[in-house]
């Protein structure tokens, strides 16, 4: 009897606080860049910088920083993190390699360490940080057209819409 007594007592505990697993609806922000995001403890901004667009050869860089000032560490998933921009004039997003290592291993492997040091995805904003997500589209795109950068953190199952800071 106690043994059944803590099996529905363990099954009723899991449900509670692991309701979200059965449930899983992406939860959608749309934010102005620079602005803190009510209820996330994050703010992000993004710009284009049009120095970068020979760094990485066959890429332009767009700039993310993420500022983590709630009381959680945010954990980033390089396989499973979604990143995509907007351009005026182009009625869809355009997808963005975040983690050059993983989606462009030819290219990864031409840059010095240095720059590999600086340009690679991070695995968890720690509380308090503030860093810099460097984003990777063809060198075909006109840039300075750009409008938007779509996030999709699978930590949080959450899609961000951040309008870039002009």
């Amino acid at each position: 009897m106690k043994r059944i007594l803590m099996m529905v007592a363990v099954f009723i505990l899991s449900v509670t606080f692991y309701s979200h697993a059965f449930c899983a609806k992406i939860n959608k922000v749309q934010v102005n860049g620079g602005v803190p995001i009510q209820g996330y403890g994050l703010v992000i901004d993004a710009s284009y910088d049009p120095r970068l667009d020979n760094l990485v050869p066959g890429y332009k860089l767009i700039n993310v920083v993420i500022a983590n000032s709630s009381f959680n560490i945010i954990g980033l998933d390089p396989q499973r993190d979604k990143w995509s921009i907007k351009v005026d004039g182009k009625s869809s997003p355009i997808k963005a390699l975040h983690n050059l290592r993983g989606q462009d291993p030819k290219a990864w492997s031409a840059l010095p360490p240095r720059v590999k040091d600086v340009i690679g995805y991070p695995l968890l904003l720690p509380i308090g940080a503030r860093d810099v997500i460097d984003l990777f589209v063809p060198e075909t795109l006109d840039l300075e057209k750009f409008t938007t950068v779509e996030i999709f953190l699978k930590s949080m199952n959450t899609k961000f819409e951040v309008m870039a800071g002009r």
